[in-house]
């Protein structure tokens, strides 16, 4: 844990913010100390305008980005989610996802994929 910031560190915070800006991309952080937080939202880095976000906690941090990732998929239902991972993940994440469901059988013995 960082108990401070200096201005060279907001400076290159800055530089990512523009940069994900320019590209459509959310920063997200969790768990600052309030001072650094309030100095990251006194900087435009979260909250009022900005794309960006500041949570207290880790999970609520992962929590909103697997609900913002899910909602920008546009998913009719829950039938298109494996097939709409496997093109977000691209062919590296496609063979991870089917290599880890090989081989997968449940308590009665049929397979099953997860």
């Amino acid at each position: 844990m960082v108990p401070g910031a200096d201005s060279s560190a907001f400076i290159s915070l800055a530089k990512l913010r523009n940069y994900c800006n320019q590209h459509g991309a959310t920063i997200v952080h969790s768990s600052l100390s309030p001072a650094i937080h309030d100095a990251l939202e006194g900087g435009g880095f979260a909250g009022g305008k900005s794309l960006h976000q500041g949570f207290t906690d880790i999970h609520v941090a992962v929590g909103w980005c697997e609900d913002k990732l899910l909602a920008d998929s546009k998913l009719k239902d829950d039938s298109e989610f494996a097939a709409w991972l496997q093109g977000y993940l691209g062919a590296i994440g496609r063979s991870h996802c089917l290599s880890r469901t090989q081989g997968v059988r449940r308590p009665d013995g049929a397979a099953s994929a997860r």
